[in-house]
């Protein structure tokens, strides 16, 4: 198994494993800052941050096993969710984790798309930024990779 599907494996296994009481960051505020710095409205709900923006991903933010999670849900296409259509499906997530430099692609429980990044450790103003940014173009990147595909994925 190669590495990047360990790393893969294990922040699924993180995000699938965790307990069901989620919770903040430490550095709420100032993940919250940083966050409307990049133009998100935050909502602080009691176990997580909801992040929205016009033109990025929106995803929510908590606290998990020592770091921050990023975790955002895409719906996907009845088609999709078909048995017959499974294989097809995981191929093109499949392809999306071998283009993807942080972000983790997965099928949930309802066959709807996931994506999710986890690093290690308290808010670091730099590094925190550089997640953000390399967040964004791995979800943009591989959704636009090939359209046709995606839009037979995604509502």
């Amino acid at each position: 198994m190669c590495t990047r599907s360990i790393v893969s494996l294990f922040a699924l296994v993180l995000f699938v494993s965790a307990p069901a009481s989620a919770e903040l960051p430490a550095d709420v505020d100032a993940i919250t800052k940083h966050l409307e710095f990049f133009g998100y409205k935050v909502t602080n709900k009691q176990d997580h941050l909801e992040a929205e923006h016009p033109q990025n991903v929106n995803f929510n933010v908590r606290a998990i096993r020592g770091g921050t999670l990023f975790v955002t849900f895409f719906p996907t296409e009845d088609d999709a969710k078909k048995p017959e259509n499974r294989a097809s499906v995981l191929e093109l997530i499949n392809g999306f984790n071998e283009n993807s430099v942080l972000v983790n692609f997965f099928i949930d429980k309802d066959g709807d798309l996931g994506a999710s990044a986890w690093y290690p450790g308290p808010y670091q103003k730099e590094v925190f930024g550089l997640l953000v940014d390399r967040w964004n173009s791995d979800v943009k990147e591989n959704l636009q990779r090939d359209p046709e595909k995606s839009k037979a994925l995604l509502r």
